[in-house]
């Protein structure tokens, strides 16, 4: 039941790219014209977008947004985990803290800051 049954909608991709320090600016130029969001009007924190959820516990939408957008299921990586999917689903909806060796567990799998979940 937990299973996703959409894929993501999206008209962006994020792509990581190494240059050297010295042609930096250059590759910089290069792209620039098929980057989203460089501009400060276009990029601000979410908080600020979303005053209502100021008060709501960040590392559970981290977590969950995370999860989402490596595409895989509670069910996936609770088992990558070694905790039960109802121990992550609760993580997931704020109800239960994560502790900072299980940020590390989580970020190593999902490739993000552990401190996000923190």
């Amino acid at each position: 039941m937990l299973e996703r049954t959409k894929g993501r909608h999206t008209d962006a991709v994020e792509i990581k790219v190494l240059v050297r320090y010295d042609q930096y600016e250059k590759a910089k130029k290069a792209i620039a014209p098929y980057l989203v969001g460089e501009n400060d009007e276009e990029c601000f924190p979410w908080r600020e977008a979303f005053p209502e959820f100021e008060n709501d516990h960040s590392w559970a939408v981290c977590l969950r947004g995370a999860r989402v957008k490596e595409n895989m299921t509670q069910r996936e990586l609770a088992m990558r985990l070694g905790i039960s999917p109802a121990n992550l689903s609760s993580m997931e909806h704020g109800k239960r803290p994560i502790g900072k060796e299980m940020a590390k567990r989580i970020a190593d799998i999902l490739s993000v800051d552990y401190r996000c979940f923190l």
